[in-house]
């Protein structure tokens, strides 16, 4: 069972309690007010040995040892003492679903980006249920032992002091679900360093990255270092290039064609996300990768030849004409707009690769397999 779940059962067994102790209050509906409890206690229990099956020894433990303190005090007890044995043993519970709502927020586990939220305000309301459950248990406990007056409390105007507390609430749970969003927290972090690409968040502790950020546990920031000067012999330059399956194919076919620099300017898909490295299939372990490079200042350092596969730039050379046994590096652009018009200025030639029939153009990762492993084949040709 999911934190969620579990969350969720806490606040359902709080809500029976507070029908409980209602019901315990009076002769006539104390039949009923002890069912209720019996059932919020026990959707209590199933919670909790789902809750952690890692631990399911203790809590067990503890359910015994709970079980015999709970069947000793219900024989000493006098009838008239009942009540307020119940409205005691109520406040665990609802302190209990307090602890549970912090410690879900604490280390939320592997709770999916979209169900963030949702989460957020599970934890809210039990922690919210969970508290009322135990003050208001206290206070029942109190009044029926005598040791707080039994007198109701009169307060001027308690219709609108109820509803001035529950507006309060709300404004709480707006507050805490913005604090504690993740999306904005990487926002502020990146204005933290005035948007500037080198700037990289690290989260640790084992936390998925949503959680750990939205739990506060562990963040900083720290510079990146710059890219080291670029070394022969050959690369391949992403540019722009956003859809994952592209980059983690283009890391495959480089693999492949025994190219092991890669060099992924700003705007390209994360090299490590998920979609990536599937498509990549292990590519990423042969491979020397840096992200968010600026292509133009990278190519002016350069001291080898540079293509940019192009359609429509001035007199392109035909792949096949090309002399591909020299050290290299190619460019291969955005899915849509293709390579810049700045790096192809930079860029030595513009290549076109020939196609017959009506066929205009080829996707990303299948030109650039294309044209890399024409240039490995024209190098195992040169070999003796």
């Amino acid at each position: 069972m999911n934190h969620g779940l579990v969350t969720a059962a806490y606040i359902v067994a709080a809500i029976f309690f507070i029908f409980s102790l209602a019901g315990l209050s009076r002769q006539e509906s104390a039949k009923n007010g002890n069912l209720y409890g019996i059932i919020g206690m026990a959707i209590a229990l199933v919670a909790t040995l789902y809750s952690d099956s890692a631990g399911l020894g203790y809590i067990i433990l503890a359910m015994l040892i709970g079980a015999a303190f709970g069947i000793h005090k219900a024989h000493k007890v006098e009838m008239t003492q009942m009540p307020e044995l119940i409205a005691l043993l109520h406040s665990f519970v609802g302190l209990a679903a307090v602890l549970v709502g912090i410690s879900s927020y604490a280390a939320p586990g592997d709770v999916a980006p979209e169900m963030h939220t949702i989460h957020l305000v599970e934890v809210f309301v039990g922690v919210f249920i969970g508290a009322v459950t135990f003050t208001g248990s206290l206070v029942a406990f109190g009044k029926l032992n005598g040791k707080i007056s039994s007198k109701p409390l009169q307060l001027p105007g308690k219709h609108k002091l109820n509803l001035a507390v529950l507006v309060a609430s709300l404004i709480l749970l707006a507050v805490f679900l913005k604090s504690s969003n993740p999306h904005e927290t990487v926002e502020t972090l990146y204005r933290l360093v005035n948007g500037k690409p080198e700037a990289a968040m690290v989260i640790s502790n084992g936390a998925s990255s949503a959680a750990a950020i939205a739990a506060l546990t562990l963040m900083t920031l720290i510079a990146l270092p710059p890219p080291a000067a670029p070394e022969s012999p050959d690369y391949v330059l992403l540019d722009r290039v956003q859809d994952a399956g592209n980059v983690g194919t283009v890391l495959r076919s480089a693999a492949a064609a025994g190219i092991r620099q890669i060099v992924l300017g700003e705007g390209c898909a994360d090299a490590y996300s998920p979609k990536v490295l599937r498509a990549g299939m292990g590519a990423h372990f042969l491979l020397h990768i840096q992200e968010r490079v600026c292509l133009t200042e990278w190519c002016a350092r350069y001291p080898h030849a540079v293509y940019a596969t192009a359609l429509d730039s001035n007199r392109p050379a035909l792949l096949y004409q090309l002399d591909l046994r020299a050290p290299c590096a190619w460019i291969f652009g955005n899915e849509g707009s293709g390579v810049s018009p700045e790096l192809i200025a930079l860029a030595g030639r513009s290549v076109k690769i020939p196609m017959q029939g009506a066929t205009e153009s080829l996707n990303i990762a299948q030109a650039a397999t294309v044209c890399l492993f024409e240039q490995m084949r024209q190098r195992w040709q040169q070999q003796p």
